[in-house]
C-alpha cells in the first residue's frame, strides 16, 4: 500500500549499486473509504529511475499511463527507466526489454487460486533472469503462475511440473516481439 516504502528508502538501497525490482502497486494502491483504489505517485519520475525491473498490472499500467494498450504503456513505463517492465493481465505476461516485447500466456487447467499470481509471476521472472533471457523467463514464469493457479496458496509443485508444462505440445508463447 502506498505510504509503506518512500522514495528515500529507493534512493538508499540504490545507492548499493544492485538492480531493484519494484511492484509498482505499492506506491500507487491507497486505502479509501473501505477499498482500495489507485492514485498518482508524485515521485513516479524520480523513483523509476532507480528501478531495473518494474512490475505492474494491466489496471495499475493504464492508471499511470492512460493507455489501454498495453505494449504502449509497458514502452511508457520504460521512459522512465526501468529496463524490463513485467506487465500481467488475465491471459498471461507481457515483458518489454531491450526494446522487444515477449508475451506467454497463463494456461492453468483449472483456476482455484489466481491471489498472488502476479507476484508468482514477478518473482519467478526475476528469479530466471538471473540465468535466462527476458524471452525464457517471460515463459518460465506465466508456466508456473498457470501451475499455481491450480491451487490456493503458494507455488508448491516440483519445478519439473513446469518443465512438463513447457514441454506440452500447444504451450508455446506467442511471439510479440517487435
Amino acid at each position: 500500500i502506498a505510504g509503506e516504502v518512500d522514495l528515500p528508502l529507493l534512493e538508499h538501497l540504490e545507492s548499493w549499486g544492485s538492480p531493484l525490482a519494484l511492484d509498482i502497486q505499492g506506491f500507487i494502491r491507497v486505502p479509501e473509504d473501505g477499498s482500495l483504489v489507485y492514485k498518482p505517485w508524485p515521485e513516479i519520475e524520480q523513483g523509476l529511475a532507480l528501478i531495473t525491473y518494474l512490475k505492474a498490472d494491466s489496471a495499475e499500467a493504464e492508471s499511470l499511463t492512460g493507455l489501454s494498450d498495453m505494449r504502449a504503456a509497458a514502452a511508457r513505463l520504460a521512459q522512465y527507466g526501468p529496463q524490463e517492465i513485467v506487465l500481467t493481465h488475465a491471459g498471461g505476461v507481457l515483458v518489454y526489454a531491450q526494446g522487444r516485447y515477449y508475451q506467454a500466456p497463463y494456461q492453468p487447467r483449472q483456476i482455484r487460486g489466481r491471489t498472488g499470481r502476479g507476484d508468482t509471476t514477478f518473482a519467478t521472472y526475476l528469479g530466471q533472469r538471473l540465468s535466462t533471457s527476458p524471452a525464457e523467463a517471460c515463459r518460465y514464469a506465466a508456466a508456473l503462475a498457470s501451475i499455481k493457479m491450480e491451487n490456493p496458496g503458494p507455488f508448491r509443485q516440483p519445478l519439473s511440473a513446469v518443465e512438463a508444462l513447457l514441454a506440452t505440445p500447444g504451450y508455446q508463447p506467442e511471439d510479440a516481439s517487435g
